[in-house]
């Protein structure tokens, strides 16, 4: 117990404090980070959403401009370190939001009863220099007619002129208690996706509320598909390497062990291939599942009854976005799939070489074996013929000793047996002992 005190005393508590009110602070933050836009019907919306720069800039230094081109904004304060901005000018009121890898940029002006999308849009009011210069690349830009009743603007327009005679998909959400098409097209001009919104009896906090998920739902909708011609380009490239995989590893089960290294080459090449592919792709195909999950919950949010004669918004993804995504999680697998099958046609090599590696160590161990059994017999036979050797110089040395005596031959020729049985048996123990030692190290 003094010991978990003694280094919690040695521990920054100081640091330690600083870091916890700072990430408290944020976590309560975070959820009023992005306050809902308040309308009022009528009004009129243009969403435009920007891929963020990639030098970083995603929009806020470029907002401060606005306050020096544009008309004197009544209520403007643009920081750079915040995630969502309002600017409230004479004739418009501007939303700015960060995302991660997108921006938007929400104008909002209240309508004068006008209900044609070409006359009274928002960017009229926002100086073109500005709007051309934003940082980053435009993904999306969304038009919406916010109104009470269809019925209530000047002249009933029918849906498709407001659509240009293109197909209209919607119909009633929140439960039938409002109303929402669009043709899910761009329009001209500003090549613009058109939304019209009938709010009915919700209030403004609803409305408001109904706004947010359609514009996230179109936002999310193409940033999910960003992902869908990188998938398409990477198909053929996949179909490609599945081939020379195949290929591969019925090579590895006909070919010799010759042919290890060239497969393994081969092997190498395609696994780095495909590492490349999912090294650039993985970011996105992470990214459209997240997007296409925030669709989804965006569709469920917007609550849409069975409509009579159109196809519903959900009806209309389902048949077009879905399939897309689909495709994207496919490819996606079959990226991963072929990195598997690559890693096991390694392993499958590299056993093949390993027992070719262990037959080659076998012929080796075969080959050391005999050659220990030569050099054992020649051993065995120099040691044979060094019994004579000695014996014929110890005899050698007795002769001189012997010879100033006569009987001294015959005694010489007595111990030529005496001396070579006695060489014998110091050769022999010597030889035990040594084995004794090496049986004993082993």
């Amino acid at each position: 117990m003094n010991n978990q005190r003694a280094i919690q005393n040695n521990k920054p508590a100081s640091s330690i404090e600083v870091d916890f009110e700072h990430t408290r602070s944020q976590v309560l933050d975070e959820a009023h980070k992005r306050p809902f836009m308040t309308i009022h019907s009528p009004c009129r919306i243009t969403h435009l959403v920007y891929l963020n720069a990639r030098d970083g800039d995603s929009g806020a230094n470029h907002l401060q401009k606005l306050l020096e081109q544009a008309d004197k904004a009544e209520e403007a304060d643009f920081a750079a370190d915040d995630s969502c901005q309002f600017g409230y000018f004479p004739k418009f009121t501007l939303r700015w939001e960060k995302h991660t890898e997108f921006s938007t940029y929400t104008l909002i002006v209240p309508d004068a009863g006008n209900s044609s999308f070409s006359d009274n849009t928002a960017l009229a009011n926002v100086p073109q220099d500005w709007l051309d210069n934003i940082p980053g690349q435009r993904l999306a830009a969304l038009q919406a007619l916010i109104c009470t009743d269809l019925a209530s603007l000047p002249g009933s327009p029918e849906l498709t002129d407001l659509f240009a005679q293109q197909p209209v998909y919607g119909g009633e959400i929140m439960s039938g208690r409002a109303r929402v098409w669009t043709s899910f097209r761009a329009h001209q001009p500003g090549n613009c996706n058109r939304f019209v919104i009938e709010t009915g009896e919700l209030d403004p906090t609803r409305s408001s509320r109904l706004l947010q998920n359609i514009l996230e739902l179109e936002s999310y909708r193409l940033l999910a598909l960003l992902t869908f011609p990188l998938a398409r380009r990477l198909t053929p490239e996949l179909r490609q390497t599945d081939q020379q995989l195949m290929h591969l590893v019925e090579d590895l089960a006909s070919t010799g062990e010759e042919a290890a290294k060239p497969l393994l080459e081969e092997l190498l090449a395609l696994a780095t291939s495909i590492e490349s592919m999912r090294a650039r792709s993985n970011y996105r195909f992470n990214a459209t599942r997240a997007y296409a999950s925030l669709v989804r919950k965006r569709l469920r949010m917007l609550r849409e009854c069975r409509p009579q004669s159109q196809v519903s918004l959900s009806g209309f993804l389902e048949r077009r976005f879905s399939p897309a995504i689909e495709t994207c999680n496919a490819v996606e697998g079959q990226l991963q799939g072929l990195s598997r099958r690559i890693a096991r046609a390694g392993d499958l090599l590299r056993t093949r070489i390993d027992l070719d590696i262990q037959h080659q160590n076998q012929k080796l161990l075969a080959s050391m074996d005999r050659r220990a059994s030569l050099q054992l017999h020649l051993q065995q036979t120099v040691e044979g013929l060094s019994i004579f050797a000695i014996s014929y110089y110890v005899m050698g040395l007795v002769s001189y000793a012997l010879k100033p005596w006569s009987p001294g031959k015959w005694l010489t020729a007595a111990l030529v047996p005496v001396v070579v049985a006695a060489v014998w048996l110091m050769v022999r123990g010597i030889r035990k002992q040594l084995h004794k030692h090496k049986t004993d190290d082993e």
